[in-house]
């Protein structure tokens, strides 16, 4: 699990880089205020959604949204941010994680 003081730590370590992007399963519910970094998900949609269905779909009691795509120096406009895997595998009743995947692609300029 992401934690605050690891991102802080993440963060001093990029202090001289001009873009950075950090993504995938942190396991954070909840919002996240963390100075210098943008949840890129939230600042282009209001209503991200949730990523975790243990393994159930959109029938899920449990899901949440535990995976981010955090970014600094990234604009919000030009960017897109989408889910992968949220259909079930063709004849299974699986889907192919817990999670669904996250794409990004990210505007610099």
């Amino acid at each position: 699990m992401a934690s605050v003081a690891g991102l802080k730590e993440l963060t001093n370590m990029l202090e001289d880089c001009d873009a950075a992007v950090w993504l995938g399963d942190m396991n954070w519910q909840g919002e996240m205020d963390i100075p210098g970094w943008c949840d890129l998900w939230k600042e282009i949609s209001a209503d991200p959604g949730p990523t975790f269905h243990a393994n159930q779909g959109a029938s899920c009691t449990v899901a949440a949204r535990l995976d981010r795509v955090l970014t600094i120096g990234v604009k919000p406009e030009g960017s897109s941010v989408a889910l992968l895997g949220t259909s079930r595998i063709p004849g299974t009743n699986s889907f192919p994680s817990d999670h669904y995947g996250i794409f990004a692609a990210v505007s610099l300029v």
